[in-house]
C-alpha cells in the first residue's frame, strides 16, 4: 500500500509545502540508515496519544484497528504504559528503551508496521520533565 497523506487528505502534486498544522504520514517501504521501515511519520508534537489520534484513521486503513503502540521512551512525553480510548477503541501504549532511535511500531488487528519518525524539537519544559521522571 503506497499512500502519502496529511490528516486524511492526499498531498497535492508538485512542490507545494505541507502545512505545519498537519502531521505527515507516508505508508510505503523506506530504507533508512537505521534499516528498512514501513513508512515515515512526522508528528507535530511529542504528545504520543494526541499524535496517534491524528493518524489513527490512515493507520487503521492500512493495518486494521490499532490496538497497541510500541514507542521509545526518550522520544515522547509519555513515560509510563497506559491504555487510552481513541475513536471508541482501546489503544495500549507501551514504552521501552529501544535501541532503534525514532521508530514506533503500530500493531493492528491485521498486521503491524514500523514507522521511522521525524521528531519535533523538544520544548524546554519537556526536557525538564523527562529529566525529573528518569531519576
Amino acid at each position: 500500500m503506497n499512500s502519502v497523506r496529511t490528516s486524511g487528505r492526499p498531498l497535492p502534486d508538485g512542490p507545494t509545502p505541507v502545512p505545519q498544522t498537519h502531521p505527515l504520514l507516508v505508508l510505503r517501504p523506506i530504507h533508512t540508515a537505521l534499516g528498512a521501515v514501513d513508512g515515515l511519520w512526522s508528528p507535530l508534537s511529542r504528545d504520543l496519544v494526541m499524535e496517534t489520534d491524528r493518524i489513527l484513521g490512515e493507520l487503521s486503513d492500512a493495518i486494521g484497528a490499532v490496538t497497541r503502540v510500541v514507542y521509545r521512551i526518550n522520544d515522547w512525553t509519555l513515560i509510563h504504559p497506559t491504555t487510552v480510548t481513541l475513536r471508541n477503541r482501546e489503544v495500549h501504549f507501551e514504552g521501552y528503551w529501544r535501541p532503534k532511535y525514532a521508530t514506533n511500531t503500530f500493531i493492528g488487528k491485521n498486521r503491524s508496521i514500523e514507522l521511522a519518525t521525524l521528531m519535533p524539537a523538544p520544548t524546554p519544559h519537556a526536557i525538564l520533565q523527562t529529566r525529573r521522571s528518569t531519576r
